[in-house]
């Protein structure tokens, strides 16, 4: 009877220190990495998403001001641009109907 209660402590101590010591071990180094793999994963992704956003935020901008300058480009029947007659102080205050040509 000795012997097999010799030969059990035997087989769990060999499985403990063979098995799982090595397993915690590799479990903890490599749950290490993960972790730092997963946080320069996601604050690589998180800085292309702001690059991105910003890209994207600066051409709609980029767009809206060339539709704008666009409306202030419209010819009149004199050959005068929109934006000249608007910076004109003499031009402003005249009294008239200005005629505009639509495309």
């Amino acid at each position: 009877m000795q012997r097999k209660v010799n030969r059990l402590i035997r087989l769990a101590t060999s499985f403990v220190i063979l098995g799982l010591v090595p397993l915690l071990a590799a479990g903890t180094v490599l749950t290490g990495h993960f972790r730092s793999n997963m946080e320069r994963v996601v604050l690589d992704d998180i800085g292309r998403m702001v690059s991105y956003g910003g890209s994207n935020t600066e051409a709609v901008l980029e767009e809206c001001s060339s539709l704008t300058k666009h409306i202030y480009d419209v010819s009149t029947d004199d050959g005068m641009f929109l934006y000249q007659i608007l910076k004109s102080p003499v031009l402003a205050g005249r009294k008239g109907k200005w005629k505009l040509p639509f495309f």
